[in-house]
């Protein structure tokens, strides 16, 4: 058997793979919301079609292809190493993990002062048990809990998967 397919199969993952992932509903949701967020078809366009004209070429689209596998190929000997293919996931995994924390951070320091201290901390905590406690006694209980984690799921847009296989869907 041919190797030569499963690496290609690889590289498609790793070259096409970045644009599937950051295409994720959740980007079109911020989009709806006003968050500055593009959808993933005009993020895709402005990638892609490289000469502007409306539409994605052939060309076009395997250029992207080519420069991103050539981004991946370090070492420029037309191949990718399992080495390669991982310091490429890892680099881009910190880099969106930057990213994620800065969003999360500013999100925190809500008197916009570059430092989250106790009182913005304990603020925040509040917040998430009062959104726990549905009954305001004080108290979480399981079901309180449990009733949480359905409605932040159901908000999302998230199936909640049970170890029976309910709730899976048919991939």
């Amino acid at each position: 058997m041919k190797k030569t397919p499963l690496f290609l199969l690889a590289a498609a993952t790793l070259l096409g793979g970045s644009m599937a992932l950051s295409g994720s509903p959740a980007f079109a949701d911020d989009e709806a919301k006003g968050k500055g967020h593009k959808n993933w078809t005009e993020r895709m366009f402005e990638r892609l079609d490289t000469n502007k004209d409306g539409a994605i070429s052939k060309e076009e689209y395997a250029k992207r292809g080519t420069d991103r596998f050539a981004t991946v190929d370090t070492d420029k000997n037309g191949k990718i190493t399992q080495a390669e293919f991982t310091a490429r996931m890892v680099e881009r995994a910190r880099k969106r993990a930057e990213k994620r924390a800065e969003r999360y951070f500013k999100r925190l320091d809500t008197n916009k002062d570059g430092v989250i201290d106790t009182a913005e901390s304990a603020k925040r905590s509040g917040k998430r048990f009062a959104r726990l406690d549905a009954d305001g006694d004080g108290k979480v209980t399981k079901a309180e809990a449990e009733a949480a984690m359905k409605k932040w799921h159901e908000k999302r847009g998230k199936r909640r998967h049970k170890k029976s296989g309910e709730g899976k869907s048919d991939k």
